[in-house]
């Protein structure tokens, strides 16, 4: 191929988009990573910033582990194999997008159709799970809908919420495990070099900070309403 080619020269930069890609999907908490913060910081924080207390960052970067980083490379292919897809049916070559990853892990085609067939199967699950927890988080928007100059109040996060966050890892861990399993230790650790080498130096992941607690939340107003007694002594 010529490599002064557009598709050359796009097929070389889909690596780096993929890493673009990533740390922007990390940077964005996910509708269950920000549970806590919408039912919990958003609730609480404007009650305690009338206190004057100040409050930790919302989020703190963390280096993101490799269950996760073969979620978000998973979840990349199948919009790949997608958007290969769409060409093919608008008479358009889509392979360069398809094929990427696997030529650059020198995958077979039975080799790489194990990674396809996890990332099918891995994000029509964690959809499942993510419409589940939206119908949660909306519900309690609903039932707990302020109106203006009403007082904040903290609201944990219900467990259900809880629950199906765990359920997200849990099937995270899953899928990467019997994918690992399938592929046996070579082309796994294969593929677990590629991410690290080439996706993990940079990503990084932000998790929302967990908020105050409500007794924390009790102290600062206890606090704040006993200073503003002493001023007006």
């Amino acid at each position: 191929m010529d490599m002064t080619t557009p598709r050359y020269s796009l097929g070389k930069q889909i690596a780096g988009l993929f890493a673009h890609s990533l740390c922007a999907r990390l940077r964005r908490i996910g509708l269950l990573g920000v549970a806590g913060a919408l039912l919990g910081v958003l609730a609480g924080a404007p009650a305690i910033a009338q206190t004057g207390v100040t409050l930790p960052p919302n989020a703190q970067k963390v280096p993101v582990s490799l269950p996760h980083l073969y979620w978000h490379f998973l979840v990349y292919q199948n919009h790949l194999d997608q958007v290969a897809a769409q060409r093919q049916q608008q008479g358009k070559d889509g392979s360069y997008l398809r094929n990427h990853f696997q030529q650059k892990l020198s995958f077979t085609d039975a080799q790489f159709a194990v990674v396809r067939s996890t990332a099918q199967r891995l994000q029509a699950e964690l959809k499942g799970v993510d419409a589940q927890a939206k119908a949660i988080i909306d519900a309690d928007r609903a039932a707990n809908t302020l109106e203006r100059g009403a007082p904040h109040t903290w609201r944990p996060v219900p467990p259900e919420l809880r629950a199906l966050q765990q359920q997200h890892e849990d099937l995270i861990q899953s899928e990467v495990s019997n994918l690992k399993g399938a592929l046996g230790p070579e082309l796994a650790a294969r593929l677990d070099a590629f991410l690290q080498s080439r996706v993990a130096p940079k990503a990084s992941a932000e998790t929302p900070h967990p908020g105050p607690t409500s007794d924390e939340i009790r102290k600062h107003l206890v606090q704040a309403t006993q200073k503003q007694k002493e001023a007006q002594q």
